[in-house]
């Protein structure tokens, strides 16, 4: 079906009010997207995916929501049930390097940071109804900056054009945040396209798809061409002392982490 001509029925995981009332009101300010089920348990989530209708689902990993059980467990036995459901998972960012390494594996197609913007999260399910993925600007380390500059032949100005579009950013959007003309965003992209002997977005998002979320190091090849980028790891890692061990065992400190709303103009 094409994503221009359907709904994407979105279900939100989380046990946090405020957190499913700001992405309930994000996404009612779309034509595209609409709040299918609000979930609290692990259990009403696989209740409430619909069959047979474009889904994606949003996990929101905080509160309480995953306290009994391993959330690395749950996503795979959730990908076996549903292996084409699109999950947009929301984590801490002393989490997000266990994510980043295997989010292809679990059915991650997008990652934010817990106090994402209600625009990002809405760019996130926009690249999730195209078949993309997307990844906060917030969860990319220092380290993998400084690993991307070792992609043979791009200049600087290429790696951060090429990195924001395949963020989600467009043209425009990028052109504004570096004070040039979309014509020059545009070149720049282009030649970096050349460089890495990407034929289109498709590429790119392949293969930035395969880097941020497969790789054991987060890291991207040194060399331009698609065939030289290391194959996912097969299997799923174990998450390291999982959330439940966490949190119970500081059960007074659950984090009062909250979507922040857009303020009025």
């Amino acid at each position: 079906m094409n994503p221009e001509h359907s709904l994407l029925h979105v279900v939100i995981a989380t046990d946090l009010p405020v957190v499913s009332h700001g992405i309930t009101s994000a996404i009612g300010t779309t034509t595209w997207a609409t709040t299918h089920a609000v979930c609290r348990t692990p259990s009403d989530i696989l209740a409430s995916i619909p069959a047979q209708l474009p889904t994606a689902l949003i996990i929101f990993l905080s509160g309480k929501l995953f306290l009994r059980c391993n959330i690395s467990t749950w996503l795979n036995n959730l990908r076996r049930q549903h292996p084409n459901l699109p999950v947009l998972l929301a984590v801490d960012q002393t989490e997000a390097p266990f994510f980043l390494r295997n989010g292809m594996l679990l059915g991650i197609r997008a990652l934010l940071s817990l106090n994402f913007e209600p625009d990002e999260m809405l760019r996130a399910l926009g690249a999730i109804r195209y078949g993309q993925v997307f990844t906060s600007q917030e969860l990319l380390t220092s380290d993998f900056r400084y690993q991307t500059t070792g992609i043979h032949g791009l200049t600087p100005r290429e790696r951060d054009v090429l990195e924001k579009f395949a963020r989600g950013l467009s043209l425009s959007e990028i052109a504004h945040m570096a004070n040039r003309s979309v014509k020059t965003i545009s070149l720049q992209k282009q030649s970096a396209f050349r460089k890495l002997g990407f034929r289109g977005s498709a590429d790119l998002h392949r293969f930035y798809s395969s880097q941020l979320m497969s790789s054991p190091d987060n890291s991207m090849p040194e060399t331009g061409s698609m065939a030289s980028a290391s194959p996912p790891p097969v299997g799923v890692a174990s998450a390291p002392r999982g959330r439940a061990n966490v949190i119970a065992d500081q059960p007074q400190r659950v984090p009062a982490a909250h979507v922040r709303q857009r303020e009025p103009a």
